[in-house]
């Protein structure tokens, strides 16, 4: 049986609030709000290191329930994706259009049959293993165009991939 924490209070407190109270103290549940929250203004480090032991304790509490949070919001998300792609086809098919354009104007006419060929098993490898094929120097980058080419081709989850967007990564750059 789960025991309420609060009742409504009839009366006001002494600032005249008038509602919530505390089963515990009868104390008004807004002042009590507020007076912690001025504490917290005067002197913010002993609640912060309350805080800091507070997560360390329930760390893995809190990640059980992030996941789980994660799970039905990533699901939510998903099925609001499939339905606006669903009713914007149009959008949808212009924008893999553009993509599409933009990965064969990064191809170049100089590619070997057998750099093309080793393009393409690249690919196959990314589905069997489940990864995705991420161009090290972004095919339509800020500052840099990549190339569409084998060397320029890296394997990545779908996470990393996210991560990345359209930047380059840092051992490029050096």
């Amino acid at each position: 049986m789960i025991r309420a924490k609060t009742f409504q209070s009839q009366k006001p407190c002494k600032r005249g609030h008038l509602g919530l109270r505390y089963l515990s103290n009868k104390a008004c549940v807004e002042c009590e709000q507020r007076l912690s929250l001025e504490r917290y203004h005067k002197n913010p480090e002993p609640q912060k290191q309350k805080h800091r032991i507070w997560y360390m304790n329930n760390r893995d509490k809190i990640s059980k329930q992030n996941k789980e949070k994660h799970l039905v919001f990533g699901r939510r998300r998903n099925i609001k994706t499939s339905e606006w792609k669903k009713k914007n086809r149009n959008l949808v098919n212009a924008a893999t259009a553009f993509r599409r354009a933009a990965k064969k104007k990064a191809t170049p006419d100089w590619l070997t049959v057998d750099q093309k060929e080793e393009i393409r098993v690249f690919y196959a490898k990314a589905v069997r293993r489940v990864l995705e094929v991420d161009h090290i120097i972004p095919l339509k980058g800020k500052n840099v165009c990549g190339l569409h080419v084998p060397w320029n081709l890296q394997l990545l989850t779908a996470k990393q991939n996210r991560e990345k967007g359209n930047s380059m990564t840092d051992h490029v750059l050096v």
